[in-house]
């Protein structure tokens, strides 16, 4: 049976390691936190499941490596003993959740098959349910001393953007259009343009007000694309020449007021927008509020732990 990546539990928001790591021996003691001790035996059990689920280098200094993980370990106990003090308890319903989830990420479908590949990794059952059950306390512990507690606001957002703007590729601005158009004849008074100006801004108000543009376009315009609902399709910027290129600085959705070029009026509707400088922001902002996120959390994270160190008896040998 292969080894089993039992860790990377994401629970309540918050994402755990649950490496099972068999029964301790007490080889030697390598920290004492408060009232319980932290044992060499696991430190090396959980350095070699580390090393197999690669996140560790093995060409990583040893020591560096045994440093990390006896901290991660005094930081745990030090965050199951508050969780154990503020009474944080694990229900039938969590404890089933991280086991579905765990099963999901290593495509095992029954709860026998899950146990038959913790009991290879020298884990019992029990043991591992006991594992679980703390990495959920500290899941639900940090999410409300730590993560519960991180704002993000838009304008911290949009400077992060500015900041890291070549970090966020625009791709080209593209716009779907529909256009009305009122043609102007050759010798026309200025009465007669005015009175088409009239008309056109008539159109406009009604489409402001709700009306259907492709109806208008089939009931009023002067242009072939009439029969399509003014329909002229997709274009990239670059594509359209006036007054078509107006639509590039105009929102989805948007409506133009009459534009006079050459012989006659247009009125430009853009049904779709994508791309461009001005969508950049609005495509990236997922992935910068989440990086932003992430960063407040651990330096929120670093002072919480510098805290309960504080008040904490750790003896390291």
């Amino acid at each position: 049976m292969k080894n089993v990546v039992i860790g990377l539990l994401v629970f309540c928001g918050f994402q755990i390691g649950l490496t099972g790591v068999g029964a301790e021996n007490v080889d030697g003691i390598a920290a004492v936190v408060n009232k319980k001790v932290i044992t060499r035996s696991r430190i090396h059990a959980m350095e070699q499941e580390f090393l197999k689920q690669g996140r560790f280098d093995s060409t990583e200094d040893e020591n560096a490596r045994k440093e990390k993980i006896l901290t991660f370990l005094i930081e745990n106990e030090l965050i199951v003993q508050k969780a154990e003090e503020y009474g944080v308890a694990v229900t039938s319903e969590e404890l089933k959740a991280a086991l579905d989830d765990v099963k999901k990420r290593n495509n095992l479908f029954t709860d026998d098959e899950l146990k038959a590949a913790i009991n290879q990794q020298g884990t019992t059952w029990s043991e591992y349910l006991d594992d679980v059950r703390k990495q959920i306390k500290i899941a639900k512990l940090m999410n409300s001393e730590v993560r519960s507690k991180v704002l993000i606001s838009e304008d911290e957002v949009s400077k992060y953007f500015e900041e890291h703007r070549g970090d966020f590729q625009a791709a080209p601005a593209k716009v779907h259009i529909r256009q009305i158009f009122l043609s102007v004849k050759p010798g026309a008074s200025d009465d007669d343009v005015s009175a088409i100006l009239d008309n056109a801004a008539r159109i406009v108000k009604e489409l402001r007000g709700g009306a259907d543009f492709a109806e208008m376009a089939k009931a009023h315009s002067e242009h072939p694309s009439a029969a399509n609902g003014g329909e002229l399709g997709t274009f990239q910027e670059g594509q359209l020449a006036a007054p078509f290129d107006a639509a590039f600085n105009m929102a989805a959705g948007e409506i133009s007021d009459p534009i006079r070029f050459d012989d006659g009026f247009h009125i430009i509707y853009v049904e779709t927008k994508t791309g461009g400088e001005e969508n950049a922001l609005q495509n990236a902002r997922t992935d910068i509020r989440r990086k932003l996120f992430e960063q407040k959390a651990d330096a929120l994270y670093k002072e919480w732990m510098a805290e309960l160190k504080k008040t904490a008896y750790i003896e390291i040998r």
